[in-house]
């Protein structure tokens, strides 16, 4: 998979692992969760169009992408977040953010929430 991401991302540990965690989600690398996530971590993804959304155990991966483009990463305390575009290897292209939520504020903090975003493209 070709992966791009700014360069001031590497600025803290905390945005590594957000950075990371956008790169692992694209790749399927479970070896990054598995490290860096609680046991069973809740994915949240973005309201289906009548304001609700389920929460479930687990991270569907992707495994799927051809490209990923970070365009930003943001931390502040025990929250990260990370935005971009993607390409799937069929071609299909669609933006995604993704919030996550660590156990605590602590560099040694776990993944514990992800909410995700996904915006079809052109």
């Amino acid at each position: 998979m070709k992966f791009s991401m700014p360069q001031y991302c590497g600025n803290s540990p905390r945005m590594q692992v957000v950075a990371g965690f956008a790169r692992a989600w694209g790749e399927a690398d479970t070896e990054f969760f598995d490290r860096w996530f609680v046991e069973e971590p809740q994915w949240e993804p973005a309201a289906k169009g009548n304001g609700d959304s389920a929460a479930t155990p687990g991270l569907p991966l992707r495994g799927d992408l051809s490209e990923l483009e970070i365009l930003a990463v943001v931390t502040h305390g025990k929250y990260g977040a990370v935005d971009g575009t993607a390409t799937t290897k069929d071609g299909e292209r669609f933006g995604f953010a993704h919030l996550l939520e660590f156990t605590s504020a602590a560099k040694s903090g776990k993944v514990e929430v992800v909410r995700t975003y996904i915006v079809p493209g052109d």
